[in-house]
């Protein structure tokens, strides 16, 4: 048996219905007003468990106690149990919660009953007082709305308690008002509805942090005097809250990992960036086909032709051999004449002084122009100096870079053909040992994840398209970032790359 209050009635059969079939269970429920009695039966003690968890995880905060646990007994229990205690700025409030709490083992310890607060001789003056006080001018019968808040607030400063309640007795209805250190919550309840059970729902709720149930307002300190409203106000955006979600956004995105993932069909290369869920197609490029595919009438030596049962052709496969270079054609003039004169040679010092003067006006800030001019001079005195420079910083990128990078999801499915079947043999075992070699050595400086190393002979030659290899370089976006800024600290505090002394 589970007890309910100020759950809403339309998510019951609802979260009844969520029951898994294995658990073989069911539930039924009685509304007694804003109180729910929710039974629930199983098979077995297992099934029973989960459906009682199901339950609690949907309704959470309103779900007050189970079996014969009364409402009062879950508040007092609340506020021993997270020490806190409470107190009551004025006698209706005092009437709802004293005829049901007198009965409650505990009560005492975190209950005055009145002893300490409105009933007190010397007490309750002075929460009057103090109530009015801040209530000033609005004559001796201020808005009783206003008037409870002030008296919670009252009580609570003046008795030390962590919470304090009140209550506004209207015609048709009944404010309930229960303070603490950060605001005050009200709500409305009508005359025919319990009173007494809402203010002791809101006091468990209050005093073990949970959430207040639907339609209960809020109004933060400092506003605690001002009209009562039905629904809480907005709070303001701090800026300091601000700042700290942008620097939580900008630490997720620099933990998300970035990567390329490469993928290689004959016929097919496609190289895609991810990050995070977000892919951009790097090759081929957009309107780019990705494999040039030609007639098999014109298919040049070097091309398998599959076909159909019928002999309709199905597909072409090209075979890609990088031993041999590309051809390279002589450019020839298109028109032979004479040749153009030549400028006059008090032109060129005349552009190369517009020149340098617009690089000195388009200089870029902090020294940045300064040092690129010294790093082109020392190439153009030095180059080998400057080769040992770069190839020093380029060294220590790429030693960090291969710590971080991880290779996944590795799928190499390789066919070895040769021209006969002894050399095909010979060349299998030949570039399995180079794989084996070639994987350890990779092994030694990059985390490698292979999903599938296969290499297979084919003596016969129709396997030749149905090669593979994709794999995925992944690496943590601030460490690519941290890299990023070593080097660029690294290359402005380079000795050989400092702008020479202006005499």
């Amino acid at each position: 048996m589970l007890r309910l209050y100020g759950a809403p009635q339309g998510r019951l059969a609802a979260a009844v219905a969520r029951f898994a079939p294995q658990w073989r269970a069911e539930a039924q429920w009685k509304c007694r007003g804003a109180e729910t009695l929710l039974a629930v039966h199983a098979d077995t003690p297992s099934g029973l468990k989960k459906a009682a968890q199901s339950l609690r995880s949907s309704f959470g905060a309103d779900v007050y106690g189970a079996g014969d646990t009364s409402l009062a007994a879950a508040a007092v229990q609340a506020l021993e149990a997270h020490d806190r205690l409470l107190a009551c700025g004025d006698a209706a409030a005092g009437a709802l919660l004293e005829a049901r709490l007198e009965k409650v083992p505990g009560a005492e310890k975190v209950y005055d009953f009145g002893t300490m607060s409105y009933a007190d001789a010397k007490t309750g003056p002075q929460i009057e007082k103090r109530a009015r006080a801040k209530l000033g001018g609005e004559g001796d019968k201020p808005e009783p709305v206003r008037l409870a808040l002030a008296r919670a607030q009252a009580a609570r400063r003046i008795v030390g308690t962590e919470l304090a309640v009140a209550c506004a007795e209207r015609e048709s209805d009944h404010v309930l008002v229960l303070s603490a250190k950060k605001g005050c919550w009200l709500r409305t309840v009508p005359a025919a509805d319990n009173a007494a059970l809402w203010l002791l729902d809101m006091i468990r709720r209050a005093a073990a942090g949970l959430p207040q149930a639907e339609g209960t307002g809020f109004l933060p300190a400092g506003q605690a005097a001002q009209n009562h409203a039905e629904t809480p106000p907005q709070k303001k955006k701090h800026p300091l809250r601000v700042l700290l979600a942008v620097l939580l956004l900008l630490l997720v995105a620099l933990l998300i990992p970035l990567g390329v993932r490469f993928a290689y069909r004959p016929g097919s290369v496609r190289a895609t960036a991810c990050y995070g869920p977000l892919h951009f197609t790097l090759w081929p490029r957009k309107g780019q086909p990705e494999a040039l595919k030609k007639p098999a009438s014109a298919a040049p030596p070097g091309q398998t032709v599959r076909k159909t049962a019928d002999g309709e052709q199905a597909s072409v496969t090209v075979e890609v051999k990088p031993d041999k270079p590309a051809q390279t054609v002589a450019r020839q003039p298109a028109v032979q004449g004479k040749p153009e004169a030549p400028k006059p040679a008090d032109s060129v010092p005349t552009e190369s002084a517009d020149a340098e003067g617009s690089a000195k006006k388009s200089g870029l800030p902090f020294g940045i122009s300064a040092r690129i001019d010294a790093a082109m001079q020392l190439l153009s005195n030095d180059p080998m100096v400057f080769a040992r420079c770069m190839l020093g910083h380029t060294g220590w990128l790429g030693r960090h870079l291969l710590r971080s990078v991880r290779v996944s999801g590795l799928d190499i499915f390789w066919t070895v053909t040769a021209d006969e079947a002894s050399a095909t043999a010979e060349l299998f075992g030949a570039e399995m040992a180079l794989a084996n070699n070639l994987l350890a050595l990779v092994q030694q400086y990059i985390r490698v994840q292979s999903d599938r190393l296969w290499l297979e002979p084919d003596f016969t030659g129709e396997r030749a398209g149905e090669r593979i290899v994709s794999f995925r370089l992944t690496s943590c976006a601030a460490v690519l970032l941290w890299l990023v800024i070593r080097l660029l600290h690294r290359l402005w505090k380079d000795p050989q790359l400092q702008p020479a002394a202006k005499a």
